[in-house]
């Protein structure tokens, strides 16, 4: 589990690390002062968004016809641009490329850099990855801060980037921007606004650096340029990051997987574990028997599921530990054992079993002789079906009415289900000794336990021509050395009249 979980936070953190690559921390943005005069330095935000395609093209839009003539994005292809932004081929390159560069080619300018070192006094750098360096925010306000200088070469400075060796290309849209004065109100010492003792108005300081555009100087208003900017600086950052959208999707689904895998594992991992401590309780449980020297069978003395048990190893011969046992009070060792709090419990050695059934035939061969089942298959399959029927048509009536919880006159006819199954054997009885064989079988094992205990719920065979069979069959099975043996006390007191 730990690997699962070191995992999924190895994978979170590079997530969320890679969320904030675009929006790299980049420069304090030099002398901007902001709108109210209370910040100098900070940087406008810029609220890129890589799904936005329409904003990416006018950005490219815009780049291709402003900065393309100096600035190259030499790690980009014109064709991956045109395709990432879902502008069609042909019209890419009837529009947005000025020359004779193909849609396969690198996005290069044709400005000899020794030229243009001499001219701007550095060379223009490349943008391809700008926003990674500098960030959104700083790129949007350097865009948005330049104005008129007349003491600069180019007659243009920049509030963000002081004595920017860089042209105002974008001043026709932009208009003319000076940095002007203004009066502000003045800040008090407890950070409130300063005012007048005596008529309580706000008194006001003159704050210089502010931007301001000359009226209807340029082709869009301040809040059309500065969409226009927020484009182009959409379209750098998705330069810095074209697998953007698609890395953080990716990402999403790669969480969301790994999520419900460690999920998955963490319930997998209960469940190994719950098994470990089940076994880890039945080794405990065997080690507390590992010091009996034969094997044991934790029986009720008086249920006849155990009692069918106790006669197949009386058959057997086998040497073994009686341990009577209360099913009303089980001890927890057998509950450990018993998932269903049933008896009997037989431990032979390693091997803990339960459940009636299985222990028979588990005995049938472990000790072959003498056998109480047919060699042959189908013969075999024969007895399995005679005992599914005692199951069925046999144990579960009489389970009922020894437990003593139905009423009166459904236990009457619980009675008298019982009574006419029992007397319906007597035809099979008549053809062979034992249940539908010559030889003692599981069957009678079965059966035998069940007629011995009728007693116990007021059922009394009439003695006649019909039940005769039925008689002589009890007589046959109940004196067998193997039943009188597995008899307990209790057992014996049922019929000790």
């Amino acid at each position: 589990m730990k690997i699962f979980k070191l995992g999924l936070a190895i994978s979170l953190a590079s997530f969320f690390f890679s969320l904030g690559i675009s929006a790299a921390a980049g420069a304090p943005c030099g002398n901007y002062l902001s709108s109210d005069g209370s910040t100098k330095g900070e940087c406008e935000e810029a609220y890129v968004n890589p799904k936005d395609k329409a904003s990416l093209q006018r950005g490219a839009q815009i780049y291709m016809n402003y900065c393309l003539g100096c600035h190259s994005l030499k790690y980009a292809r014109y064709k991956r641009v045109s395709e990432d932004l879902e502008i069609p081929l042909d019209m890419f390159q009837a529009n947005l490329i000025f020359g004779d560069q193909k849609m396969g080619d690198l996005i290069q300018v044709g400005m000899d850099s020794k030229e243009a070192k001499q001219w701007f006094g550095n060379t223009p750098p490349d943008l391809t990855l700008e926003a990674g360096l500098r960030g959104a925010d700083w790129i949007y306000t350097y865009l948005t801060s330049f104005y008129i200088d007349d003491s600069r070469p180019l007659g243009v400075n920049n509030k963000v980037y002081e004595n920017v060796g860089m042209p105002h290309v974008l001043i026709d849209m932009q208009g003319i921007q000076r940095s002007v004065c203004k009066q502000i109100p003045l800040i008090a010492s407890n950070g409130g606004l300063k005012q007048d003792p005596l008529s309580g108005e706000l008194l006001t300081g003159e704050k210089c650096g502010f931007l301001e555009v000359d009226k209807n100087s340029g082709e869009l208003n301040p809040k059309e340029f500065a969409e226009a900017m927020l484009d182009l600086t959409n379209f750098l950052a998705y330069m810095t990051d074209p697998m953007k959208v698609e890395r953080e999707s990716i990402g999403t689904y790669t969480l969301l997987y790994l999520f419900v895998f460690t999920m998955l594992s963490y319930l997998l991992y209960r469940e190994f574990k719950k098994d470990l401590h089940y076994q880890f309780q039945i080794g405990v449980f065997m080690v507390s028997l590992s010091n009996r020297t034969s094997m044991a069978l934790f029986s009720d003395p008086m249920d006849h599921y155990s009692h069918r048990v106790r006669i197949v190893m009386e058959e057997k011969g086998v040497t073994s530990e009686i341990i009577d046992s209360d099913m009303n009070d089980l001890s927890a060792e057998i509950l450990e054992v018993s998932p269903y709090a049933e008896l009997p419990v037989l431990v032979d050695r390693d091997v803990c079993l339960y459940d009636s059934l299985v222990l028979m035939e588990y005995l049938d061969e472990r000790f072959p002789h003498p056998p109480l089942l047919p060699v042959y298959p189908v013969s075999r399959a024969h007895i399995r079906l005679f005992i599914k029927r005692i199951e069925k048509d046999w144990c579960g009536i009489f389970d009922d009415l020894i437990s003593g919880s139905q009423t009166e006159a459904k236990a009457k006819k619980l009675r008298a289900e019982l009574k006419t199954q029992i007397l319906g054997m007597s035809q099979i009885l008549k053809e062979k000794p034992y249940f539908m064989s010559d030889e003692f079988s599981l069957v009678d094992c079965c059966i035998a336990p069940i007629l011995w205990r009728l007693p116990l719920i007021d059922i009394e065979l009439p003695k006649d021509a019909k039940t005769k069979p039925i008689y002589e069959y009890m007589q046959r099975v109940f004196t067998k050395p193997c039943f009188i043996d597995s008899l307990s006390e209790l057992e014996r007191d049922i019929r000790s009249s």
